[in-house]
């Protein structure tokens, strides 16, 4: 009877030996090509909707490009060649344009249903503040160029009178 179960273990362990070796070659073989495919299809994913937001904010013929290390791009015609500018290469209101698109795309992709934005305007001159407010108006109503209605709450904080005409209900702070 001791021999017996003896055997039964051993073959137990055998077996939990072969589904170790399966578990281990999935997580280091298989599941690791698939998180970086899935990483590149969300990144691009993201940077679609990011690049479909900026050109509304920015109105410049530029190409918003979420890069393979996460930085961000810009690509325009300059002298009939492609011209490629990463983020330290940006204005300041470039990159703040930037910014603002990359994380309303990402919250959008994630399904965020409420979202803060705490001075969104800051660096971006009266044309790109303008053009923010339009923006956020647009994705309040769905406008598909931009991008479709997808948050229940956005919170926008602000010293900039751009966004009183775009707000359905305002909270002024005194000192």
């Amino acid at each position: 009877m001791l021999k017996e179960e003896i055997d039964r273990k051993l073959t137990e362990k055998t077996s939990f030996e072969q589904k170790e070796k399966l578990v281990k070659f999935l997580r280091n073989q298989v599941f690791k090509n698939v998180s970086a495919q899935l990483s590149e299809r969300f990144r691009e994913e993201i940077s679609l909707r990011a690049d479909r937001i900026y050109r509304t904010i920015a109105e410049a013929d530029e190409e918003l490009v979420w890069g393979e290390n996460y930085q961000i791009v810009l690509r325009d015609m300059a002298d009939g060649a492609v011209r490629e500018r990463s983020d330290d290469q940006l204005s300041g209101g470039q990159t703040m344009s930037a910014v603002v698109a990359l994380r309303l795309a990402l919250l959008q992709t994630i399904g965020a249903r409420i979202a803060f934005f705490d001075e969104p305007t800051s660096n971006l001159d009266a044309s790109r503040r303008e053009n923010l407010a339009t923006a956020f108006r647009a994705i309040d109503v769905g406008r598909e160029e931009v991008t479709e209605h997808w948050y229940d709450q956005l919170f926008l904080i602000s010293h900039d009178v751009a966004f009183t005409e775009i707000t359905d209900q305002m909270i002024q702070l005194g000192e």
